[in-house]
């Protein structure tokens, strides 16, 4: 199951998961600051979501408008 070395020389890390992680990590950086009104309303739409789509597209919507 392992993939390709990374960069770093890591065994068993799929291509790209360094920059995926980052990505990860700005996202939850952005997350972070909302207020949890906000932050409740973002994990209310992603979790009433029927199907993987819509929680794919609200998350996606979510992390392309934050709130302040």
């Amino acid at each position: 199951m392992g993939g390709q070395p990374d960069g770093d020389g890591s065994p068993g890390r799929p291509p790209g998961a360094r920059l995926i992680g980052g990505v990860v990590g700005v996202a939850r950086a952005a997350y972070d600051k909302l207020a949890h009104s906000h932050k409740r309303e973002h994990v209310h739409a992603v979790e009433s979501a029927k199907n993987r789509g819509t929680r794919r597209r609200r998350v996606e919507k979510a992390i392309a408008t934050p709130r302040s």
